[in-house]
This record gives structure tokens, C-alpha cells and sequence, in this order.
């Protein structure tokens, strides 16, 4: 088998001890790791060592709510130099994406919350200017949106490994435009967003994606979601040392 040439970083600044990521995502990690080499950044440091230098990775997975405790008001016990490195985070998140890179937020990141859900809403903003807000939890069936998409994000995408899912539980973001929505619930409630809400989300930034996806589980096509997003081919994942 090839070797893989595209790396993929996993942000999970706040795994759960519980329910470690490994565990019920075991197969979505062997998929994304028969396409590209594993990377993983448990710390505010190994993060930004990875963000800093862009073409160290082609993408990024935020598979958790600890980018969170980087971009809310800072921990008053913290050393100032910490205080100093928690706040890079999601700045050099984004300048990651604007400069060309894609990240996408997913996994525990919708399927633990731990945070309230302005923290969600606020946060939006910082990554591009995105109005994203976070709308209802739903068990349903989710259609490719192929017909209104966007060509830009057609052309992004693996279109042909996306398929609609039968039934899935997901948290849907609402205000997303018809042509970011990758995947939308098919009976839409038109009090939830009026049309604008969506269990998968891929909108240009700069040089680079935003994407989102709210499916919780691992139904069949949820991993075809991230993997259409994703590309790449074989490893296991590894730290990033500080």
C-alpha cells in the first residue's frame, strides 16, 4: 500500500476520559487512516506548534469542545504565559483556514456538549465572520442537498462518496446558506430556520473551508460525510509533542 501523503490533525483539547474518542469513532479513525497520516493535538501548545506552520497538515478535525476554553474569558488562575497561549488557539485556527486550509468541526465536538449554547453562537463569528447558530437536536433522514449546493463546494467535496442517510441523530445549525448546506434534514420544520438549518455545513473562508458536521453515531454515511470533506491513505494516529 502507499504510503499516505496527506496528514490530518485531530484537535481534541478536552477528550473525555468516559467516553474517549477511540471508542465510538473506532471506525471512522481507520477509515481517515487508510487516507492519510493521524496526527493529534491534546494541548493548547502541540496545537499551535501544528497551526503555526500550515503546510505541516492538510486538515484539521476539531473533534471536541476544548477549543471552547480557549476562546472564552480567560482562566484567572492561569499563569499569564499560559493566559498568552490559550488565546492563540483559535486565532491561528483561522488563519490556518484563511491561508488555505480546511478544518471541520465534528464528533464529540456536537455529540458531548458540555457548553451552553451561546458559547457555540459566539464563536462562529471568529472563524471568518460566519453566522452560523446552533438549532435542534433531530432524529431523521438527511439528503445530499446536490441540487442548491454550491459549485465551489461541489468541486471541494468527493461528491460520490456522500450519500443520504436513512436515520441519523444530528444538531442542526440554522442561518447556514442554501448553497453551504451539504446535508439537510428531508422534513424540514420550517419554525427551525426557516430553511436555513442543516446537519452538515461547508462554507469558503479566506483560502480555505469551514465545514461542520452534527450527525451523532455512527449510522451508515456518517463517516462518508468527513471522508468526502477529507480525502486522503494509511497510519495510526500519533501525538504532536510540545
Amino acid at each position: 500500500m502507499a504510503t499516505p501523503t496527506k496528514r490530518i490533525l485531530l484537535l481534541a483539547l478536552d477528550e473525555d476520559p468516559v467516553i474517549p474518542f477511540d471508542g465510538p469513532y473506532a471506525g471512522l479513525i481507520a477509515k481517515l487512516a487508510s487516507h492519510a497520516k493521524l496526527l493529534r493535538a491534546r494541548t493548547p501548545a502541540a496545537a499551535n506548534k501544528v497551526l503555526l506552520n500550515p503546510k505541516k497538515v492538510d486538515l484539521v478535525l476539531v473533534i471536541d469542545q476544548g477549543i471552547f476554553d480557549t476562546f472564552a474569558a480567560f482562566d484567572l488562575s492561569a499563569t499569564r504565559e499560559d493566559k498568552i497561549m490559550l488565546d492563540f488557539v483559535p486565532g491561528n485556527l483561522f488563519r490556518y483556514v484563511n491561508t488555505g486550509g480546511t478544518v471541520v468541526f465534528c464528533c464529540h465536538f456536537v455529540g458531548i456538549m458540555t457548553k451552553p449554547p451561546k458559547i457555540f453562537d459566539s464563536f462562529w463569528p471568529v472563524m471568518g465572520g460566519l453566522q452560523w447558530k446552533l438549532d435542534d437536536f433531530t432524529y431523521e433522514r438527511h439528503t445530499v442537498n446536490s441540487v442548491d449546493l454550491g459549485q465551489a463546494a461541489k468541486e471541494k467535496l468527493n461528491m460520490g462518496v456522500l450519500k443520504n442517510i436513512r436515520k441519523a441523530e444530528a444538531v442542526l445549525l440554522k442561518n447556514v446558506p442554501i448553497e453551504a448546506q451539504v446535508l439537510v434534514p428531508q422534513q424540514r420544520d420550517q419554525s427551525r430556520g426557516s430553511g436555513t438549518n442543516t446537519a452538515v455545513a461547508l462554507s469558503p473562508v479566506g483560502a480555505g473551508w469551514v465545514g461542520y458536521s452534527g450527525l451523532v453515531g455512527q449510522e451508515d454515511g456518517t463517516d462518508e460525510v468527513l471522508l468526502a470533506m477529507l480525502g486522503g491513505k494509511e497510519a495510526a494516529a500519533a501525538d504532536v509533542q510540545q
